[in-house]
């Protein structure tokens, strides 16, 4: 009888043990890429760009399909002409922390993309844009970003 009762208790914890497992939750997946903090800075920036004449400064420029085939690698082109803006904007006097900013959230998003990159262009091989044409570029695509892996994708 203590066998039937132990075997008995066995298959009673192993039943329980296995619907815990079925009914907990899956471990969370990796976050997804999503920052509406950024848009709000590229936007911050166009709006202190918009009069100033002074930076008059050409800038590689990915575009939504550079992003949509090579989404790190056209973040960290980003990313490196925000260095080059900020030192433009030193160079002309203006306050140039909020390009250094986007530099370091930039990087941080290009990070989150785990891809290949060996078919994807060097950032010197994109169309040169000014300043407000890149960071039009970079709203557009933070936009369709968040479009894809945020609730609300526009602010």
């Amino acid at each position: 009888m203590l066998r039937g009762s132990s075997a008995l208790v066995s298959v009673f914890l192993c039943s329980v043990c296995l619907v815990v497992v079925l009914t907990r939750s899956p471990a969370p997946s990796k976050k997804r890429p999503c920052s509406k903090d950024i848009i709000i800075k590229v936007t911050s920036l166009k709006k202190s760009l918009l009069n100033q004449t002074l930076v008059n400064c050409t800038l590689y420029t990915p575009t939504i399909e550079d992003y949509k085939k090579c989404p790190s690698a056209a973040f960290k082109c980003f990313a490196d002409e925000m260095i080059v803006l900020s030192e433009e904007l030193k160079i002309s006097g203006l306050t140039y922390d909020l390009a250094l900013s986007l530099n370091r959230m930039l990087k941080r998003l290009a990070q989150s993309f785990k891809q290949p990159e060996s078919d994807c262009h060097q950032c010197e091989l994109h169309k040169e844009e000014s300043a407000d044409g890149l960071l039009e570029a970079l709203q557009e695509v933070l936009w369709l970003m968040n479009s894809e892996f945020c609730q609300e994708h526009r602010t």
